[in-house]
């Protein structure tokens, strides 16, 4: 049996020598009543008690106390007050706990008597919910990133076991320590019922059990439940219901441009024309980024190419320079990205965007403009197969902040482009492109919105250049 020191309130209890004559030193007496409590069943006390205690020396002071658990070894304290964490042993539900007080004076002498009390605790059940916080839309692509929290009254390290299960398949089971979990079927394109791998945390390498009746293309609901060292079960808690589509395409959209007309409503069709279909993830809508980008991680690994387009918002921004690792590790894996996103002026130059991107540097001049009629130009060195493209309209574009390429980067395009007020003299580079150490392009950068360039109805041509250079 164990037990453990939580909280102290200290209290001296001090009693002098009364006046008058000398008297033989006398034993302390020792005082002990249950101050707070904590109840688990009908009968019996949950296992985390607090117990209050004093002491009284007619002819001295009471120095400190001596207490006794289970009649073991007297262990010493100056305190009057302790809130005890008493464990049972493992498999039980029941036991009684001894537990003996008694003061010691200044003379050493002690409570020949100590105070006693018998406890009878009771093990009590764990709980376990999954965190809605973090839950995912109710409609995703087929990779799902769940978090839970699990909790004892008896004390965390009373935990045994997690368990998890989605519909009507078998429960697998996790260590107590695991909050976090991503699922990841095992034929992400087939619609129907399937065994799924599940990566615990941050891990990158499946855990040895599986889930069994997930289902894609159809609805799923995870079932959570926890054990203690006793042996008892929480009640189970059940997730929402997610709708799962299955893998569609080897090109992944992600958009995160909630204008009206929406970018998607061109790029679908010309990606559906080149592909024949593609998958979609939107982060216009309320997302919990931080533990979001493990599930974008897994759905780079699901496809060849990605396509990300934003706006110049903080909170898009973000998103992106929270994803550089993930970013990364997805082109040492062989992912190629096309990126269409309009750098701000105010974009600090510590951004992780410059680290993963071709761009070096933005112009020092102010924010360049491209009119009804302006154009952009592949270079001739290095995009001789991409078409010239022009201004959508009607009206011009503004807030263009065109870059300074890295050494290692190969400019794809430049721009007419105009200053606010005069001509604009800085760097006209709106597109650049990366390679890797095969010498092939792996990630494409437009500091245009691709849209805003479809003056000449060719975009179509454009994406046809960029797929043909991520096609090996």
């Amino acid at each position: 049996m164990k037990f453990h020191f939580i909280r102290f309130v200290v209290l001296m209890g001090i009693i002098g020598c009364k006046k008058g004559d000398k008297i033989a030193n006398q034993a302390p007496e020792t005082y002990l009543f249950l101050d707070k409590i904590e109840l688990s069943g009908t009968d019996r006390l949950n296992s985390i008690v607090q117990l209050h205690w004093n002491g009284e020396d007619k002819d001295g002071i009471v120095t400190h106390f001596e207490f006794s658990i289970n009649q073991g070894e007297w262990k010493i304290t100056s305190k009057t007050d302790s809130t005890f964490r008493f464990d049972l042993m493992e498999g039980a539900d029941t036991t009684d706990i001894q537990f003996e007080i008694r003061a010691v004076d200044n003379e050493g002498w002690k409570d020949p008597t100590p105070a006693k009390l018998v406890i009878p605790i009771k093990n009590t059940a764990p709980t376990a919910k999954f965190n809605t916080s973090f839950y995912p839309t109710d409609s995703i692509y087929p990779v799902i990133t769940l978090l839970w929290n699990v909790t004892d009254n008896d004390g965390d390290v009373t935990l045994d076991s997690i368990y998890l299960k989605v519909n009507n398949g078998n429960w697998i089971s996790f260590s107590s320590n695991v909050s976090m979990i991503t699922i990841v079927p095992d034929n992400p394109q087939n619609s129907g019922k399937q065994n799924a791998k599940v990566y615990v945390q941050y891990n990158k390498n499946a855990y040895n059990q599986q889930l069994t009746d997930f289902e894609v293309n159809g609805n799923n609901q995870f079932y959570l439940k926890a054990k203690d060292k006793g042996g008892l079960f929480s009640e189970i808690d059940s997730s929402k219901i997610f709708w799962v589509y299955n893998q569609k395409s080897s090109i992944l959209l992600v958009d995160g441009v909630a204008t009206n007309p929406r970018p998607i409503q061109l790029y679908g069709p010309i990606i559906d024309q080149l592909y024949g279909n593609y998958d979609y993830l939107d982060l216009t809508s309320a997302v919990n980024f931080p533990k979001m980008t493990l599930t974008l991680e897994w759905w780079f690994q699901l496809h060849k190419e990605i396509f990300w387009y934003a706006p110049s918002t903080v909170t898009q921004l973000d998103y992106i320079e929270q994803s550089e690792a993930v970013i990364q590790n997805s082109l040492n894996a062989g992912k190629k990205f096309l990126f269409s996103i309009p750098i701000p002026k105010t974009l600090s130059s510590t951004s992780s965007i410059y680290r993963f991107s071709p761009i070096d540097s933005l112009t020092i001049q102010k924010d360049a403009f491209m009119l009804n009629t302006g154009q952009a130009y592949p270079d001739v060195n290095f995009a001789i197969d991409y078409p010239i493209l022009k201004n959508t309209g009607p009206g011009l574009i503004s807030q263009i902040s065109p870059f300074y390429p890295k050494a290692s980067a190969q400019v794809l395009y430049r721009a007419d482009l105009t200053a606010g007020s005069g001509t604009w003299s800085d760097s006209t580079f709106i597109a650049a492109k990366l390679l890797n150490p095969q010498n092939k392009t792996n990630l494409i950068f437009f500091v245009i919105p691709l849209d805003k360039l479809n003056g000449n109805s060719n975009l179509v041509q454009l994406f046809q250049a960029i797929k043909d250079e991520f096609n090996y």
